[in-house]
C-alpha cells in the first residue's frame, strides 16, 4: 500500500511512476531510450494518490494485475509517445478520494485515464470506479 505525505497527484504522488528522466530544464529527456516496464502479477493500491502513472513517452505492460482502492486514478497514461498495454487486469474501486492525508484528494477519478498516448485494453475488469471506468 502506497502512502505519501503529499496529495499532489500531478507531481508524482503515485505508487508506480514510469517516465524518462528530466533534463536540466526540468523537461523530459526525449532523446534517451524510453523506459519500458513490464508489471505482471502485481497488486497496486495507493491511499494518497494514483496507482500507476505512465507519462512522457514511457511504455508499460500491465498483465494479470490488481489495481484497486487508489485515492485518485488507478492507471493514468499521458504525454506524447506514452504507451500502455493492459491484459487480464482488474482495475476496481479507484477514485474515491481520501480525507486523511494533508489536504486530501477529492472523490471523482477514473479507473483508467488516457490523456495522451496509446492504450490497449484486453480482457480486463474495469469497474466500480468513482467517476468512469475509462476516460479518454
Amino acid at each position: 500500500n502506497h502512502v505519501s505525505i503529499g496529495s499532489d497527484i500531478w507531481n508524482g504522488n503515485s505508487a508506480v511512476q514510469i517516465q524518462p528522466p528530466n533534463g536540466p530544464d526540468d523537461q523530459p529527456m526525449m532523446a534517451v531510450p524510453a523506459p519500458i516496464v513490464i508489471m505482471e502479477n502485481v497488486e497496486i493500491t495507493s491511499a494518497s494518490g494514483r496507482g500507476i502513472v505512465n507519462i512522457d513517452g514511457g511504455h508499460v505492460t500491465i498483465r494479470n494485475c490488481y489495481v484497486h482502492d487508489c485515492a485518485a486514478t488507478g492507471i493514468y497514461v499521458g504525454g506524447p509517445g506514452s504507451r500502455a498495454q493492459m491484459e487480464r487486469t482488474d482495475v476496481v474501486r479507484n477514485g474515491n478520494g481520501n480525507t486523511t492525508h494533508r489536504r486530501g484528494i477529492a472523490r471523482g477519478h477514473s479507473g483508467v485515464y488516457l490523456e495522451q498516448g496509446h492504450a490497449s485494453i484486453v480482457d480486463c475488469n474495469i469497474s466500480q470506479n468513482s467517476l468512469t471506468g475509462i476516460s479518454v
